[in-house]
């Protein structure tokens, strides 16, 4: 039998991993801010990184409260995708896939898009573009739409 305090040890501490996660959040939304003083005209999508890495880092301490987040497991009924347009890669040549995390707001729009799995910098851009397209029916909860953070992936193979 193993001491309790091995036991305790082993359970999973939710506060402790959203504070890492801001902590992650927080150091990336750092090192894009000083790449930014080094640059002239950074990009808008760079732009728009920023500060998606500051609401996450905001999300995930506890200090952003400005629209309900649920999970899959809270919502009573979930969220639906009428339509998910390819994105447009005529731009760039690489070949592979990428992943975003976004959160589907309750007010019908793809917001604070991340890019977590970067492929080619043309292939990400067409990836971010294509997730701002995307529409959905929110989920509901006791009877109103709510937001989600989810993980949309975006593939292109050559052969």
């Amino acid at each position: 039998m193993q001491p309790p305090a091995t036991v305790a040890a082993t359970i999973p501490d939710p506060a402790g991993a959203r504070q890492k996660r801001s902590e992650s959040f927080q150091a990336a939304a750092e090192s894009l801010e000083k790449y930014l003083e080094l640059t002239r005209n950074p990009d808008s999508i760079i732009l728009e990184e920023l500060d998606s890495l500051r609401w996450y880092r905001d999300y995930y301490s506890g200090t952003r409260n400005d629209e309900e987040i649920v999970t899959t497991k809270e919502a009573t009924t979930r969220l639906r995708i009428v339509d998910k347009p390819p994105p447009n890669f005529s731009g760039t040549r690489a070949a592979g896939t990428g992943s975003l995390r976004a959160v589907f707001s309750a007010d019908g729009t793809v917001k604070h898009i991340l890019v977590i799995r970067k492929v080619d910098p043309g292939f990400d851009r067409a990836c971010i573009l294509a997730a701002k397209r995307i529409q959905f029916e929110p989920a509901v909860k006791d009877g109103r739409p709510v937001s989600m953070i989810l993980e949309v992936e975006y593939a292109r193979y050559i052969y």
